[in-house]
């Protein structure tokens, strides 16, 4: 994406990473605190897919976050 600056794509990169990790730990050891992790993690993605949905498309916003179209419409309307 040209229209995003690079220190947002480094942003957004590690918030992928984050939540791949936390999901891959809460998946490993599903206790409470991987879960903690990985909510808050879920959240901040939420948060950036709102931000994002004032200037991109939702297949834009899947294609950088890598995540489904069906989760950033949720995340758009806050449900995720």
């Amino acid at each position: 994406m040209a229209r995003l600056p690079n220190e947002e794509k480094v942003y957004l990169h590690i918030i992928r990473q984050d939540y791949a990790r936390t999901l891959c730990a809460y998946e490993a050891d599903p206790c409470e605190f991987n879960l903690a992790a990985h909510e808050e993690v879920k959240a901040r993605r939420s948060r950036a897919v709102r931000e994002l949905g004032e200037d991109f498309s939702v297949k834009e916003i899947a294609a950088l976050l890598r995540m489904s179209k069906t989760a950033v419409r949720e995340a758009l309307v806050g449900g995720e």
